[in-house]
């Protein structure tokens, strides 16, 4: 069953799922969880939960009279001292703390969630409980993914620094992926509308393919590019791979069509300031805004006075024609606890003439993304998805395991390069951002006395000319001016 929803095709599931594959349809109830969740399954049914609470009755004057016991909703709380464990403040439910009110009736963070007399949060008929407590909120999901298994692998290439790892490549079971995945690939596949939590949570596993570094043998990369396939309105805003109810995480184009672009109409003067803007997201997929790209954007964890050039925080600029180096210590311990962020980045045409995409009244041209560590040689030759969108400059979520954060991810070295037109000198093609990422171990430097751990990172800008295509111009008409020579000769 579809329907069409502001020209993206949205998917109805009853509570009997479909999958697209030939495998059986799956029934999701208690007894019967999605894969990888099976200990969440209830053993028996569970009886909604019937409490009181206490209520205070005034007199005429306003003020309290006496106190009274009225019953809770059914399937709603009342949290007592009693459910505390010794030396808790709060208590926990799926995923959710609630604090001690005897006067209050509480609910469960899902609508589809009731307390059963255990005081545990339990879902309906229909319906499975998904999501690590520890990580957050629960879910209860009435619809599976089609890719519903091995969601919760990451595997990371550690930099030869990490001496303490003895195999280049570690895999792990991320606490992220198994509490985020079902829930938000559910929501996008299952697409209810581009004003509802769908679209937000296309977001989401667009970002959970981010993290797997765009490996497209990963699930989550793999489920978002199904449901691009299936879903309706390509050509968003003109641009081949966007689609309106999903992000834009790759350029479909060609590597020499995307280099070579000349959509971008403006005339620079040398030393005048190239515009940049920065879209972000966080990883839930709730979008923060769009700005002007901050000067110390890419000094993202500079230790102080550790800046070579003499340039400070705040003075870079990315100035027409002018190369810069930026090169910065950071210590891991500083972003361990920061809040990561998605980014899409842009360029903003002056021109008269867009053929970008207008925002806030300024024409925007997208900024391709090479990342120079990326594993995506699937053997077929085809480049044309060498370029991506999407980014970040530091990732602490995704090796977040049971033990705790194992692994952290960052952005070692950031070129920006600008590539001069031949046949336009004051004109450029597409800036492109080519981002290296490091992967450490966290052990022993977050357990081990909290010292930290102090890396290199490099920054730069470049402007350049490819006049390879002017030279073999020139040679040409050379040979041409000779020969004519030779016949006048």
């Amino acid at each position: 069953m579809e329907d069409t929803v502001s020209g993206a095709t949205r998917r109805r599931a009853p509570p009997i799922l479909r999958r697209r594959s030939t495998a059986k349809t799956t029934n999701v109830t208690a007894d019967n969880p999605p894969p990888g969740q099976e200990s969440l399954a209830q053993e028996s049914p569970a009886v909604a939960l019937s409490v009181k609470r206490l209520s205070e009755i005034d007199d005429d004057d306003g003020a309290p009279a006496y106190q009274s016991c009225r019953f809770c909703p059914i399937g709603q709380a009342v949290i007592t001292k009693h459910l505390l464990k010794d030396g808790n403040r709060y208590y926990y439910a799926a995923g959710r703390a609630y604090e001690v009110n005897p006067f209050r009736c509480v609910k469960c963070p899902d609508a589809n969630m009731f307390f059963d007399t255990s005081y545990q949060c339990r879902c309906g008929d229909g319906f499975a409980l998904v999501g690590e407590p520890s990580m957050g909120e629960q879910t209860c999901l009435n619809k599976i993914p089609s890719l519903s298994t091995d969601f919760s692998a990451v595997t990371y290439r550690l930099s030869p620094e990490s001496s303490s790892w003895t195999d280049k490549t570690v895999a792990i079971e991320s606490l992220t992926f198994s509490h985020m995945y079902l829930k938000e690939a559910s929501l996008c596949e299952y697409f209810e509308g581009a004003d509802a939590r769908g679209s937000t949570s296309c977001q989401a596993l667009g970002n959970l393919c981010v993290l797997q570094m765009y490996d497209d043998l990963a699930v989550s990369c793999r489920q978002f590019h199904e449901v691009y396939q299936e879903r309706d309105g390509g050509g968003y805003h003109g641009k081949i791979g966007w689609k309106r109810t999903l992000p834009w995480l790759i350029h479909r184009e060609t590597t020499e069509d995307l280099e070579t672009d000349r959509g971008i109409g403006m005339a620079m003067s040398f030393d005048e300031e190239l515009q940049f803007k920065i879209a972000a997201y966080d990883l839930q997929g709730n979008f923060r805004g769009l700005r002007d790209l901050p000067a110390d954007f890419f000094s993202f964890c500079a230790t102080p006075n550790s800046r070579t050039n003499n340039l400070s925080r705040s003075s870079l600029q990315f100035r027409f024609g002018k190369k810069s180096v930026i090169e910065n210590s950071c210590d891991l311990l500083d972003i361990v606890g920061s809040e990561m962020l998605f980014y899409d980045l842009f360029v903003v045409d002056t021109s008269n003439s867009c053929s970008g995409f207008v925002a806030g009244g300024e024409c925007l041209h997208a900024v391709p993304i090479a990342i120079d560590n990326r594993q995506n040689d699937d053997g077929t030759g085809d480049d044309r998805d060498a370029y991506v969108r999407r980014f970040f400059l530091f990732d602490n979520v995704s090796g977040r395991t049971t033990n705790g954060l194992e692994i952290i991810r960052y952005a070692k070295f950031i070129e920006l390069k600008v590539g001069m037109r031949t046949d336009a000198p004051d004109q450029i093609y597409p800036p492109r951002l080519v981002i290296r990422y490091a992967e450490r171990p966290t052990a022993p430097w977050i357990d081990g006395g909290g010292n930290g751990l102090s890396v290199d990172l490099t920054f730069r800008t470049e402007f350049a000319m490819d006049t390879s295509k002017y030279w073999a111009t020139m040679n040409v008409f050379i040979g041409l001016v000779s020969a004519a020579a030779v016949v006048l000769w």
